[in-house]
This record gives C-alpha cells, sequence and structure tokens, in this order.
C-alpha cells in the first residue's frame, strides 16, 4: 500500500483559521497567570490604590491622636474652675436649706483643696464650717475635733503679726466652739469662749460679731438659770438695734401661759416696718422673750413675741 505523505500539505482558508484559533487556545492565560503577572498599567492603578490607602491611615492615626491631646488640655481646665471658695459656698447654700448631710461633701473637698494649696487661713475656716454642720446634725465628737483643729491652726498664725482676716476667723472659729460647748451642755466654758470672741471682734471694731457672740452669752447664762443677768445683756442690745418702743397692752390673756419654746399665738400684735438688721434683731428679741418670760414677765414677753413674728417674716 502506498504511503500518503500528509506534510507538508496546502490548507485552505478554513483550515487557516481553525490553525489559528487552536494556537490562541494554547497560549490563553489562565485567571491565575492574569493575577500574577498583572500588565504594567494594572500594577501602576494597584501602587496608587496603596498609597491612598496609606495616606488615609496616616490620617486617621493623626486625627485619634490630636482629639485625645485636645480632651487632656481642657479637662484640666474645666476641673481647675471649681475652686475651694465655690465649694464652701455650695456647702453654705446646702446647709440653710437643710440638707445637712449633703452639705459635708463640698466642704470636704474644699478643706483637701486647702491643704493641698497649703492655704492655713482657708483650711481653717472650712473646718469651722464644717464643725458648724456637724453639730447641726448631732454629730457633736466629729464637731467637737473639726472646730479644735480650726482654733489650733488660727491660734498658731495669730501668734505672730495676724492680719485681720485670721483675727475674724478665730473670733468666729471661737463662736463656733462656744455654740458647740452650750449643745454639750458646758455653759460656763461657752461664757469663757465667748469673752474671747468678744474681745477679737472688739478689737476689729465688729459690732455684728460683738453682738452675736453677746447673745450666745445671753443664751448660755440662761442655761445656768441667770435669766436677769440675760435680760440686762439683751435689753441694751435691743434698744441699739431697733431704738426706744412702746408695747400694746394684749386684748385677752391667754388660759395658761405658754412655753419658752413656743411663745407664737400671742394676740394684739403691732404691725412693724422693714429694718435693716432683722436677722440680728429677731434672734436678740426671742432670746430676750424667753428670759422675761422665765421671770414671769408675760406681757413683755408676750409684746416681744409678736414683734419678733413680724420680723421673721420680713426675712
Amino acid at each position: 500500500m502506498k504511503q500518503r505523505n500528509n506534510w507538508p500539505m496546502k490548507m485552505g482558508p478554513l483550515d487557516t483559521k481553525l490553525w489559528s484559533g487552536w494556537v490562541r487556545w494554547q497560549h490563553r492565560a489562565t485567571p491565575y497567570q492574569r493575577i500574577a503577572t498583572p500588565s504594567p498599567w494594572s500594577r501602576t492603578k494597584l501602587k496608587k490604590w496603596f498609597y491612598r490607602l496609606g495616606l488615609m491611615c496616616v490620617a486617621a492615626v493623626l486625627c485619634i491622636t490630636m482629639g485625645g491631646g485636645v480632651t487632656a488640655q481642657i479637662t484640666p481646665e474645666i476641673t481647675s474652675e471649681i475652686t475651694p471658695q465655690m465649694l464652701l459656698n455650695q456647702g453654705r447654700s446646702l446647709y440653710e436649706s437643710g440638707q445637712l448631710t449633703e452639705a459635708l461633701t463640698p466642704i470636704q473637698a474644699a478643706i483637701a483643696q486647702y491643704r493641698t494649696q497649703q492655704d492655713d487661713l482657708g483650711e481653717a475656716v472650712a473646718l469651722s464650717n464644717l464643725a458648724l454642720v456637724q453639730e447641726q446634725r448631732g454629730a457633736l465628737p466629729e464637731a467637737v475635733g473639726a472646730i479644735a483643729t480650726s482654733i489650733d491652726r488660727l491660734t498658731t498664725m495669730a501668734a505672730g503679726n495676724p492680719s485681720d482676716g485670721q483675727q475674724s476667723a478665730l473670733a468666729q472659729s471661737l463662736n463656733v466652739q462656744a455654740r458647740i460647748q452650750l449643745a454639750q451642755g458646758q455653759a460656763e466654758a461657752a461664757l469663757q469662749t465667748l469673752e474671747q470672741a468678744i474681745a477679737l471682734f472688739e478689737e476689729l471694731d465688729h459690732q455684728q460679731g460683738v453682738i452675736r457672740s453677746q447673745i450666745r452669752q445671753a443664751e448660755a447664762l440662761q442655761t445656768l438659770g441667770f435669766h436677769q443677768a440675760a435680760i440686762a445683756l439683751l435689753d441694751p442690745l435691743y434698744q441699739q438695734l431697733k431704738g426706744p418702743i412702746t408695747y400694746e397692752e394684749p386684748t385677752e390673756a391667754t388660759a395658761e401661759p405658754p412655753s419658752p419654746q413656743g411663745m407664737s399665738g400671742f394676740l394684739s400684735c403691732p404691725i412693724l416696718a422693714i429694718r435693716p438688721n432683722a436677722a440680728t434683731e429677731v434672734d436678740t428679741i426671742r432670746h430676750l422673750a424667753q428670759a422675761y418670760y422665765q421671770v414671769g414677765q408675760l406681757d413683755r414677753a408676750e409684746a416681744l413675741m409678736c414683734e419678733s413674728g413680724e420680723l421673721a417674716t420680713q426675712l
């Protein structure tokens, strides 16, 4: 059989087209090859994309860092605005509104700040306020400790050449100590303490301080049973605060004499004009009325309590 030679052979148009397609199919790039060996254009595009991504990451880190720095700078400024005096004022407001337990927190915070600032005068004043709050709460041991520390600090400062502020703070702390001593039933010790306070107030020409101390003295005298001595002390103060007065006789007598703690409700109370020292005057009149009641002068006690009630409505 004659062997047939198939190569080379003539290729028609169809054969050429098939051959070209087969060659392209053999040399086609797989998906993996297309990814692994990108074209120059796609490689440049990827570089730009990674460059932009890197810039975005750097910007994010800077924002976070700078944001934390701003917060760290603002926070101390807000904290530094709360001064010890502001804390004392907050404690005083709570004390005057009857929130005694709540008043302790800002006062104790003020004491801590004064101590950190090494402000002995401020710390002593704050301790005196703390003692007053504790006395009103009935926590007498805590009150005694606070006022003792306050007076000790102020006495040490007054040993040299004390300023008027230091002298005034010491006199007021002595007043608080006398109040605590009265609450403990130590009326005689309170009288001695008040003598020291009055001497300091007179040296400073602090008239209101002298009057408050003398009112407290009258309270101590009444505790000891010296009601006439209390009247002799308080009546000049009353005349000094108010001036000469005339008392209106009651139109009706009460069935029973009132108790010294609650003598309100008397009749025939006159209408009084507003007076500048009303708060101090009310305290003076009430103690004076109690002293007159104890010695049996009920009409005078009645007139005084009517007057104090009228003044109290002006506060």
